[in-house]
């Protein structure tokens, strides 16, 4: 499984009903999936902004800061996932790794560097074949993000089953839902947020390369506040609008990155033999018509949107007509969902 897991309950197994809630830079984005005989389905969206985060008081004063989520996100039982700046993702091959061994996470702590003040979570996500090595996802939280999110949406109902990084989240609705689409070859998807941005790179439906980037939507305000002596809101208004050539404002601040994604690109398709077949973007990064071209640019191929309420089933006017267009903002919530439900 992608996605970082802080805890193993065994009320799991008959889990069929979570919220998942994406603590993001904008807000908190808002899933209730439940599970049937007819698959996954999606009974609820929703997001509250951050000046609209209603919160309750706890009884005897201990709990100021929790929030209350509306009515029809009450499930007895929520997923996690927030957007961490430091959070630190490993993708590791690790010869003769067993999960058994009482040395197990010590091994996992060391190779990803970890600093004290950091909670580990990993999973193993396929072994070599014909070799030793074990191929395993180490992801880093520190303490004071997992903290204040179990905070603000822990000590009730919905209870946290996890707390997740967001950008691996997205991964991990991605993994379920289109990369096996590709097993016999390779895929990649760019989840681009706010501040950060992660590529994932799958081969035969097996991860193989898993990056977190500096880089998201706000980098890009900023070159264009600069570029045209705007402020935030007429940057964020320009994007949207085809009358103004922001496109060097992006190439600009997208140089960076772009580099790096050829590297990884590159290292990716030595290592296999062949070239990635197909690219997906998703994130709010993914309604920046200019941030998709000049991806496109860069890996040779057609880049499409992964909507990630694709295949699922969603009961009739679930997406408020106010969110309808923005459901790639919702990859890390559906991604937390499909994770928790795949695991029970």
């Amino acid at each position: 499984m992608i996605a970082k897991r802080e805890e193993k309950i065994g009320l799991r197994r008959s889990l069929s009903d979570i919220v998942a809630v994406d603590v993001a830079t904008s807000g908190l984005k808002l899933v209730r999936m439940k599970r049937g005989k007819e698959g996954l389905t999606i009974s609820a969206v929703g997001q509250i902004p951050n000046s609209e985060l209603p919160t309750q008081d706890d009884p005897e004063g201990d709990e100021p800061g929790r929030i209350l989520l509306p009515k029809a996100f009450r499930a007895k039982h929520s997923a996690l996932s927030i957007t961490s700046s430091r959070a630190v993702i490993r993708l590791l091959n690790l010869p003769g790794f067993s999960e058994k061994s009482p040395n197990a996470e010590n091994t996992v702590r060391e190779n990803v560097g970890l600093e004290d003040g950091f909670r580990l979570g990993y999973s193993v996500a396929g072994q070599q074949r014909g070799k030793s090595e074990v191929n395993l996802i180490a992801v880093g939280l520190p303490d004071e993000d997992a903290t204040s999110t179990l905070q603000m949406l822990g000590g009730g109902t919905p209870a946290p089953l996890s707390v997740e990084v967001s950008a691996l989240s997205a991964a991990t609705g991605f993994a379920l839902s289109v990369a096996p689409r590709f097993s016999k070859g390779a895929v990649g998807v760019i989840e681009g947020g706010s501040r950060v941005t992660c590529l994932s790179i799958f081969s035969q439906s097996v991860p193989v390369l898993l990056r977190k980037f500096d880089f998201g939507s706000e980098h890009i305000l900023e070159r264009i506040q600069r570029d045209f002596g705007v402020d935030h809101e007429t940057s964020e208004n320009m994007i949207g609008e085809s009358s103004f050539d922001i496109s060097g404002s992006v190439e600009g601040a997208m140089k960076g990155f772009i580099r790096q994604l050829a590297i990884s690109r590159e290292f990716v398709e030595r290592r296999i033999g062949s070239p990635i077949q197909a690219w997906f973007v998703t994130g709010g990064l993914a309604l920046t018509t200019d941030w998709k071209q000049k991806i496109y640019e860069s890996v040779g191929r057609p880049v499409e949107v992964w909507n990630p309420f694709e295949n699922l089933f969603m009961v009739p006017g679930t997406v408020p007509a106010e969110l309808k267009g923005q459901e790639v903002r919702f990859a890390a919530a559906v991604g937390a969902a499909m994770g928790s439900l795949e695991e029970a």
